[in-house]
């Protein structure tokens, strides 16, 4: 798997060295003015919550909107234009539970989450099944 520099991975192996971090963190960047000022970019990552590998073709979505991405395998997303406000994005990968994650896109603001996609087998755990009478 190929790692990518930049925000997002910059981000992952912090998330690595400390996994009490917040799963969403937010930076400043200028002011915006003009028609573009109601609209911001996103950005993120996806990755597999117990082993740290950064998931490929994970499917995003900023629910509400035309707006979706496919990770590459890098494990990155990103959206330019989304409104401002509170907003729901839907992540889902074959192989993890659909994970909808709640965001609020303001102004002045550039977002970057982190997404820790828990695999099924672990949330599901062992099924029992009881004996046929």
């Amino acid at each position: 798997m190929k790692l990518l520099s930049g925000p997002p991975i910059r981000l992952l192996r912090l998330l690595r060295a400390n996994p009490g971090l917040p799963a969403l963190l937010v930076s400043g960047i200028g002011f915006a003015t003009g028609p573009a000022a109601a609209q911001r970019p996103l950005h993120g990552v996806v990755a597999d919550q117990a082993t740290m590998s950064l998931i490929d073709s994970a499917r995003v979505t900023v629910v509400g909107t035309e707006l979706e991405a496919v990770t590459g395998g890098d494990g990155t997303f990103s959206f330019e234009g989304v409104p401002l406000g509170s907003l729901a994005v839907r992540i889902e990968a074959p192989g993890y539970p659909v994970i909808v994650e709640q965001v609020e896109v303001v102004q002045d603001v550039v977002l970057y989450m982190q997404v820790m996609m828990p695999r099924a087998d672990v949330i599901l755990g062992e099924l029992v099944t009881p004996p046929s009478a």
